[in-house]
């Protein structure tokens, strides 16, 4: 990461966690302005970039742990005389397909970085 200052760090924690500027702001204590600044910076961009990467790889990491789990889900739904078979099918079909799109996204994403990488290399 680069060489962020103590409320650079605090910012880039709380853009990643809060769904938008303001309620980063309020979480990490600084103004709209000050984030909005920040996030002019090329490394705090970079950064914050990165950290959004790491953010997302945790999240598909996570639901392919829940892909075995759903799996399971539509094998016991699909038993005779389970009495909440739809209802876990569809969470199971849900988790399914979060993961599916999440790994989409990451795959492009990291395909996105490498050829970035090669164009700023020539």
């Amino acid at each position: 990461m680069a060489d962020l200052s103590r409320n650079q760090s605090r910012a880039l924690t709380a853009l990643v966690s809060q769904p938008t500027i303001g309620d980063a702001a309020k979480a990490c204590g600084l103004s709209r302005r000050t984030l909005r600044r920040y996030m002019a910076d090329p490394a705090f961009r970079r950064a914050l970039s990165e950290q959004q990467d790491h953010v997302l790889s945790l999240t598909v990491a996570g639901l392919s742990a829940l892909q075995q789990k759903a799996l399971a889900a539509i094998d016991g739904a699909l038993s005779p005389g389970h009495d909440k078979g739809p209802l876990r099918i569809r969470a199971a079909d849900l988790a399914l397909k979060h993961l599916k799109e999440l790994r989409e996204q990451h795959d492009l994403t990291e395909r996105v970085i490498q050829l970035e990488q090669r164009a700023g290399g020539r």
